[in-house]
Parts: structure tokens; sequence; C-alpha cells
């Protein structure tokens, strides 16, 4: 190959990674060359599509462990070299046991929260009779691991690391997920932290390529409360770069409350020294902490789905008091107590939805009730669409989406010159013990025209005859739905004309002495 050759290839090169670059959304000057190739690549937002992944630091060396304390039912136990570093539940560590990887796992409380912290899998120190998922659990008291337990006396080779970030997911296309490359910091209790999977926050880190930090903890609190891990204090170690900036909690202080953590007023004003003892002081130092640090980030709050009854709509104080505040400073909300069904007291839905106690969701809870919403409520703060009250000025269709992320706040129309569609939505905690069909959830249309017509609802068991229909000022409309999939059921009509002024319901009916719900009704004037 010559000299030339070798020249015209490396400037055809060039030439095509520049092309490349531009094509990520970078603008390449006129005459750039190898020499600006580190800077422009440096700019491509999100860092391409490869996903990368978690970064781990190792806390307790590879080493043996002989275990031969007897732990009783077929354990036994050895000591590991100490670590001291305070260690909280919601924290996520991988393992090496006898040459096998195992991880991430999450640190997770065993009883009431005080016992001990574990990782691994409890059941092989509890249980001879049990099924194990891991084949052995590692035990840490305040803070330090102190032994290695195992099914049978033997040693076994042990090294444990420690997750310090979970990385990124694939950079994806931001023309279609404007999510993609952005950077999201979260915080909260146990349902923040979530399982295995991370939560509904390290789905969105796999499903849409964002930066993710999630600093939620089992038994979080908004108030300080004995040793549980203060939500609203945690906002000072939330990375400063976020792009996110993503709070919840509020279910621990409401269930331990009001005994233990009153409910308390909102401050007057925005300078007088709040009351952190209290959920309303507490609530409002976390408010304005956030404000304070990240006043460039989109700032939310996530309510989890109805569970315990002071924070759950519609009148759970906590609940009423969160959205005070909230509205006070003007931090917009994903509602998911008013837009999921009350996993929390449904038997079923407990089953399919959550790790069996109506609080945690599952995988499938999560990827069901938790991050389609999250994620639209995270888009529409990107495209700083009002997540309040919002006033359209232009003709043309209005999907609930474009205004109410969170399927809760009002939209007004002001369009002079022409009409604008109509989107109204329904929220209902009403539920119908019937074998008969009867209305639940109801709202009144107020323009007549032709409607895209959504509803979900949900039933508390699976023998028996349920079902739902759509009525229009009591007639029914359309035939009646008795199919149900894991005990829930989303419904969409298209192309129903309904006139002004109708009264637009759903009604259901239910096994005898079981309850069916419709949490929402949506309608969308197509024409």
């Amino acid at each position: 190959m010559s000299i030339q050759s070798e020249i015209t290839r490396i400037s055809g090169n060039v030439a095509d990674a520049l092309t490349a670059i531009g094509n990520k959304g970078v603008t390449v000057p006129q005459g750039a060359n190898s020499d600006d190739l580190a800077t422009l690549i440096a700019q491509i937002e999100g860092g391409g599509d490869e996903p990368v992944g978690p970064t781990y630091e190792t806390i307790v060396p590879l080493q043996t462990i002989n275990c031969a304390i007897d732990l009783s039912n077929g354990a036994y136990g050895g000591y590991i070299t100490p670590y001291t570093e305070y260690t909280q539940s919601g924290e996520k560590y991988r393992v090496y046991y006898d040459g096998a990887e195992y991880g991430p796992l999450t640190a997770t409380y065993y009883g009431d929260g005080t016992t001990y912290l574990y990782v691994g899998d409890v059941n092989v120190m509890l249980s001879s009779s049990a099924t194990f998922t891991y084949p052995f659990v590692i035990i840490l008291y305040n803070g330090s691991a102190f032994y290695l337990a195992v099914r049978g006396s033997g040693s076994h080779t042990l090294q444990v690391d420690k997750m310090t970030s979970e990385g990124s997911g694939g950079g994806g296309d931001t023309s279609s997920n404007p999510l993609a490359g952005k950077i999201a910091t979260f915080t909260g209790d146990s349902i923040c932290a979530g399982g295995e999977e991370g939560g509904y926050a390290g789905i969105i880190r796999t499903d849409y390529g964002m930066t993710v930090e999630n600093l939620g903890v089992y038994d979080g609190t908004v108030v300080r409360w004995q040793n549980k891990f203060c939500i609203s204090e945690s906002i000072a170690d939330m990375r400063s770069d976020a792009d996110f900036v993503m709070l919840e909690g509020g279910g621990n202080d409401a269930d331990w409350g009001p005994q233990y953590i009153p409910v308390g007023t909102l401050s007057s004003g925005y300078n007088a020294t709040l009351d952190t003892t209290t959920f309303a002081g507490a609530f409002e130092q976390m408010l304005k902490s956030a404000i304070a640090k990240f006043p460039n980030a989109k700032i939310g709050y996530i309510f989890v789905h109805k569970c315990v009854a002071n924070f759950d709509a519609p009148n759970g104080a906590y609940h009423v008091m969160a959205i005070s505040a909230l509205e006070k400073w003007g931090i917009p909300y994903c509602d998911l107590n008013v837009m999921v069904p009350p996993l929390g007291y449904i038997d079923n839905l407990k089953t399919a939805y959550t790790r069996g106690d109506g609080i945690h969701p599952n995988e499938a809870g999560y990827r069901t009730f938790y991050v389609p919403k999250i994620v639209a409520f995270m888009q529409a703060m990107l495209t700083d669409k009002s997540l309040i009250n919002k006033t359209v000025t232009a003709n043309g269709t209005y999907l609930a989406g474009d205004d109410d992320a969170d399927g809760y706040d009002s939209i007004t129309v002001n369009v002079s010159g022409g009409s604008a569609m109509n989107v109204q939505t329904a929220q209902s905690t009403d539920r119908r013990n019937n074998t008969a069909l009867g209305s639940i959830t109801s709202l009144t249309c107020e323009v007549a025209g032709t409607y895209d017509v959504y509803w979900t609802c949900a039933r508390t068991s699976t023998s028996g005859t349920w079902g739902s229909q759509l009525y229009i000022n009591g007639t029914a409309y359309g035939t009646e739905n008795a199919t149900f999939t894991n005990n829930v059921q989303n419904n969409h009509l298209t192309g129903v004309t309904i006139p002004a002024n109708a009264t637009v319901a759903v009604y259901g009916r239910s096994r005898s002495g079981y309850y069916i719900y419709v949490p929402q009704l949506t309608i969308v004037q197509t024409a």
C-alpha cells in the first residue's frame, strides 16, 4: 500500500467518523479534522447506544470461611473478616460464592426491620425444608458482615462486592425515547428501593437508557424517626448533575403516625422555620431542599398505590397534606394512589402484582402499574408541559398525557376561532358488591362529539360472574366485557358518539360478597 493510498484511507475514515458524530446530533464545525474527534465524541449525549453496567467495590476480599458454628435446622455459620462501613437496607451487592457469581442482591431486613440485615436467602438459616433461591445467607449486624451461613458444615470461598453505581442503560434513539442518555436520581422508601429488579428506577434505567442513581432504602421515612433512613435529609446525597430529581416517601410516616409522627400543618409563607418533627414540616423541607440544590433539574414526586390507610386518597390525612405541600412549592406529582387499583387491599392483586404483602410490588407490579405512568410523567416534565393546569390555545386533539401526565389534574381549554377537543378523566375509589350491573365510576361529558373511551377495572376473586360495560345516559353501549388478565381489565372503545352533558358511566358486576373497582375512566374526543 502506497503512502498516498494510506493517507486517502485514513482521511476517509476521519470523514466517516465526523459524519457519524453529526448523525448523533452533535454540530460538527466546517473544517473539523482528526484533532477534533475526542472533543466532538465527548459531546455525544448518552455516550452512544451501548449500556454501561453497574460498578462495584470489593468490601469482603476473597477468603475461605470454615462454616462450623451450629445455627440449628441444619445450618452452619462461619465468621467473615469484618467490614465496618455502615450498610443500609436497599443497597445492592455482588457475591462470589464457591466460584459462582450471584447478584446483584439487595440487603433486606428480616422480620420487624430491626432483627438483622441480610443478603442472600434467609431460609438457608431458618428452615431445613425450604426451597432455596441462593445456597447462602450473609448476615449483616449494625452494618458489619459477621458471618456466612450455609446448609451443612464445611469450608467455602466468599467475596462480596458492593454496588457503587447502577450505571446506565443503552442510549437508544432519543427522537422516540427522550429520556435516553438523561441522568435521574431517585430517593424514597422500600417501594423506591425495590427488589432484585431495582424497583421502578432500575427498570427505567434498563428499558429507557438512563443513567440512574437510586437512594431508596427500606423503612425510609420523610421525618427523621429512630434509626430509619431519612428521606428528607437524603437530598444532600443525591448526585448534583441529575436532569431528573424524583422523590417518593410518606407511607411509613403514615403507618407510624399520628401517635409517633404527627401530620402537622403547612408553614406560613416560604421562609418560616419548619417543624421537621412533623410530616408537614419534613415534607416541606424535602421539597425546599430539592429546589435549592437543583434549580435547573426537573423535580417530581411519586405517590405509591393504596396500601396504608392514612396515606390513601381521597381522605388519608398524610396524602392530603403531601398534595397541599407539593402544590404550595410548585412541585408536580404522579399520583399512582388514584391511578392504580388498590393493590394493598385485594388478595388476588396482592398475589399477582406484589410480593404477597400488598405493599411491595414485584416486577410485574412495577412494569404494569408503575413504570409506564412514571415514564409518561418524566417525559411530560422534560418537554415542560404543565402537569397541574394548562391553557390550550391551539385547535387539535389533546391526549391526557399532553397535559395530565398524572391523570389527576384538570385541563382548561381557551380556543378562539375554533373548537378544541375535549379530554376528561374521572377517578373513583368506589366499589360494587352486586351480581347485577350497576354504576361505579362516571363523569359528565361537557362537549358533544365522537370519543375514544378508556377505563380500567379490577376484581377481588376469580370465580363467579364478573364484568364491566359502558353506559351513556343510563343506556348500555356495546357489550359487557367479562375477560380479566391477572384480575385486571383494560378497556378501550373507539368511535363512541356522546351528546353534550351526557352521563358517561362504567357499570360493573361482581361475585356475591366480593368487590369490583373502576379506579379511572377517561374520554378523549376525536371528532
